[in-house]
């Protein structure tokens, strides 16, 4: 398939030093690790959790055979999915940040389909812009938000308007869910579902959730 990205994504390929690329994935593993909020419990990096990690780094190195894609991390509740985007987010700024700010370019933005919501509700377009063009969004819990809102009357559908509109632009997004396939298709209608396998590739997060 064509790559959706732009040649001036700035998280596609970038050369990192070779001396850099053990402290990178060891740090992941702390970054992880911080990213698990679940109070009194803390993260076991185990062989399943090894191997995520190790897709993520390749991922976020380009060396993976999706890394011109972002990332649909879809399961069960409970599974691990929305601290493996955070992780994948936080490793990219700290690999390639720098040069985000050098090219004038935003950082990632990671944010929940819910307060997409809200930023339309109270029409902040300072965020909205920032929704559109950041050069890396993660949208948390997409399915979770009402697909529709009223804003001054007018019936809008914030999630995919910048799910639509970042397709366009050729962006990257990633996404947590917990709906299936059916589901985004019942609440975003089949445009925007095929908009997200073109642009994500699809990751199912499987095993005992960790909130019990």
């Amino acid at each position: 398939m064509k790559n959706r990205l732009t040649n001036e994504d700035p998280f596609i390929r970038r050369t990192i030093p070779s001396s850099k690329l053990s402290d990178y994935r060891k740090n992941l593993d702390q970054i992880f690790k911080a990213n698990f909020f679940t109070p009194n419990q803390t993260m076991p990096i185990d062989e399943d959790t090894k191997h995520r990690l190790d897709e993520i780094f390749t991922w976020a190195l380009g060396t993976h055979a999706h890394s011109d894609k972002g990332i649909l991390f879809f399961g069960d509740i409970g599974t691990g999915k929305t601290t493996l985007m955070k992780s994948a987010i936080d490793l990219l700024y700290e690999m390639h940040g720098d040069k985000v700010i050098f090219r004038g370019l935003s950082a990632p933005l990671l944010i929940s389909a819910e307060k997409i919501n809200e930023a339309f509700k109270r029409d902040d377009q300072a965020l909205i812009t920032q929704l559109k063009r950041t050069r890396a969004l993660a949208i948390d819990d997409l399915g979770k938000e009402e697909s529709e809102i009223m804003v001054y009357g007018t019936t809008i559908r914030p999630v995919q308007q910048i799910i639509a509109e970042r397709y366009q632009s050729k962006r990257r997004v990633l996404v947590t869910t917990n709906c299936t396939s059916r589901e985004i298709i019942e609440l975003y209608g089949l445009h925007i579902a095929d908009r997200l396998r073109e642009m994500c590739f699809p990751w199912l997060i499987t095993g005992e959730s960790y909130r019990h």
